[in-house]
């Protein structure tokens, strides 16, 4: 870790100070991924990839720092988490700990205090964590195919029932403050929602042949960065930035009177214990 922005750094040893909470002994275990929360939290995500898992995939868990970096603990009643991490006021929310042949599993964890206490709300096995909203609303995606199938699905009651609000394969999520979620998809671009898991429409314009979202992060200066994977044929990835400004007053507003009045057929159906009416 660094203290001065980059230009010297400090060693932290996490394994030596977490070694005797490893879940096994085979492989080798590496740090993959940090995140510093609102609070100056640094979560690190430590996986396993030995012979035993080969190049299928890789398995692990998630160690906290309070103190910089100086210490590090892995958190109680928690089994898996920190393959991602997202964050929203106090909450943090954590999916996963394995990752087989292109998709993360292990279910979903949340934190309502920041990262100091877990505890494990259930999802589906594979699930992708994509946010947490401002209303309590959890959105999150499933990359395979099984008892879900593919797809965002919102949950309202902390991940105890879904309902699914879109078939796009989700990649990653960011949090636009007062506004919802901006969702990026495997070969659709990015998508926002609202806070009750409406879709706003796409936020494509200005990519140039790839939208192959990869990544989404929001920087102090409001511009909106996402990380483009490079199209097979015309190879066009890359990093692209734009105004958050522009994707939330992209909404058009349409005063028109309506011309006519449908009832749409309810879905899904057969239905248990909700289903969704268009009008």
């Amino acid at each position: 870790y660094s203290l001065n922005n980059g230009d010297t750094w400090i060693y932290s040893d996490i394994m030596e100070q977490i070694d005797d909470s490893l879940p096994c002994n085979l492989g080798c275990y590496t740090p993959r991924q940090t995140r510093v929360g609102p609070t100056g939290i640094i979560f690190c995500f430590v996986a396993q990839r030995g012979p035993i898992f080969g190049n299928a995939g890789w398995e692990g868990f998630f160690g906290i720092s309070t103190d910089g970096g100086l210490n590090w603990r892995t958190p109680a009643n928690i089994s898996r988490g920190g393959a991602l991490f997202y964050f929203r006021n106090q909450f943090v929310i954590t999916i996963g700990g394995s990752w087989w042949s292109g998709s993360v599993g292990g279910g979903i964890s949340l934190s309502s205090d920041y990262g100091i206490t877990w505890e494990e709300i259930g999802g589906p096995n594979s699930a992708s964590a994509l946010g947490i909203f401002t209303n309590g609303n959890i959105i999150c995606g499933r990359e395979m195919l099984g008892e879900w199938g593919n797809g965002i699905f919102l949950s309202s009651d902390t991940c105890s029932t879904h309902t699914q609000i879109s078939t796009m394969i989700p990649w990653c999520g960011l949090t636009i403050p007062s506004v919802g979620l901006l969702v990026g998809t495997e070969d659709l671009g990015v998508f926002l929602f609202s806070d009750e898991g409406d879709s706003l429409g796409s936020r494509n314009e200005g990519f140039i042949n790839s939208i192959n979202i990869q990544s989404l992060t929001l920087d102090n200066n409001g511009y909106i960065y996402a990380g483009l994977g490079q199209d097979m044929i015309l190879s066009s990835g890359g990093v692209w930035r734009r105004p958050s400004s522009e994707i939330v007053t992209s909404v058009k507003q349409e005063n028109s009177q309506p011309t006519e009045f449908i009832l749409e057929q309810n879905y899904p159906n057969p239905f248990n214990p909700s289903t969704k009416i268009s009008w």
